[in-house]
């Protein structure tokens, strides 16, 4: 098929996002695309505007101008965004998110918490996930004892429960050491090959950002460049 022909996942035309506290311009006309099963890092220094755009995609934000489609549908137009997020987005945070005295396996339930009850086929979904990520042995213990690595697993299986078309993952290995930062992107790329979830990971780590597919570089809000890692 041609590749023109293949609608992205994510569009953006013209992104522009301004602070209005502090007239600061987080995001000036920015225009990219994403195709549906990519994996994407963007880069940029601190304050560039990458985590911004990554809440605008997720409708977190509004833009000040411009627009964002999801599938070819204008993120705007959609009346209740919460829901657009629980069916379609997965987030993976650097601060994790996790109720610290909730069970591992509840806090991966926890995008069920509007239901009164939550059906049995998810919680062992939950189950499934959780073995996927090598975390079987961990579900009945408290979040607050896992390792940082353990909780970014949890979060990893917490984004993957409602099988999610988009991950949009805000500094994933930030809080990690060396060594779990190499697992968690291990992770990542599983979940990307296998699964195929289109993945949109901001980073500052030059090694992360090498296991995308293609890097996009922010700097002061402005698309600055494009880059292709070598296939390793």
């Amino acid at each position: 098929m041609n590749d023109d022909l293949i609608q992205p996942i994510v569009r953006t035309e013209g992104l522009s996002v301004i602070y209005s506290e502090t007239r600061t311009r987080a995001l000036n006309r920015v225009s990219l695309s994403v195709s549906p099963g990519e994996f994407v890092a963007i880069v940029g220094p601190s304050g560039s505007g990458k985590s911004t755009l990554l809440h605008v995609v997720a409708a977190l934000i509004a833009p000040s101008q411009g627009d964002v489609f999801f599938n070819g549908t204008r993120l705007s137009d959609i009346r209740n965004k919460s829901l657009f997020r629980r069916h379609n987005i997965g987030f993976v945070f650097q601060d994790f998110y996790l109720y610290p005295r909730f069970t591992v396996i509840e806090n991966v339930l926890l995008p069920l918490a509007h239901r009164i009850m939550v059906p049995a086929e998810w919680t062992a979904k939950a189950g499934r996930l959780l073995d996927y990520l090598s975390m079987s042995g961990k579900m009945a213990q408290r979040a607050n004892t896992l390792s940082a690595g353990e909780r970014q697993r949890v979060c990893i299986a917490r984004a993957l429960l409602a099988e999610p078309s988009l991950i949009l993952a805000d500094e994933p290995t930030g809080s990690l050491d060396t060594k779990n930062s190499g697992a968690i992107l291990d992770i990542l790329e599983r979940v990307h090959s296998e699964k195929g979830v289109t993945i949109i990971m901001v980073t500052h780590d030059a090694e992360a950002a090498a296991r995308a597919k293609r890097i996009i570089e922010i700097v002061d809000g402005k698309v600055t460049g494009v880059t292709y890692p070598a296939s390793r």
